[in-house]
């Protein structure tokens, strides 16, 4: 949940300063890759419904990221 909170904290603060100043794009991208492999490897490992529900705190935790991590490479882009 923090790591969630974090990422909407960043794109929240961007959007009010218009600015992404201070921030690395080389860590959201290396975040983007670390987060979307660790995802790929739950799924590739098994897809049986019990695993998957088993499992999907994590793949909230990595997945889920990845899409804020995207917006925050477009604010990279737009500002």
């Amino acid at each position: 949940i923090f790591y969630l909170g974090s990422r909407l904290a960043q794109i929240y603060k961007n959007r009010q300063v218009q600015s992404t100043q201070g921030l690395a794009v080389l860590t959201f991208l290396l975040a983007v890759f670390g987060n979307l492999t660790y995802g790929a490897q739950i799924l590739v490992r098994d897809v049986s419904t019990e695993f998957l529900l088993e499992k999907t705190p994590w793949l909230v935790g990595s997945l889920g990221v990845v899409g804020l991590d995207c917006i925050l490479l477009f604010q990279f882009h737009y500002y």
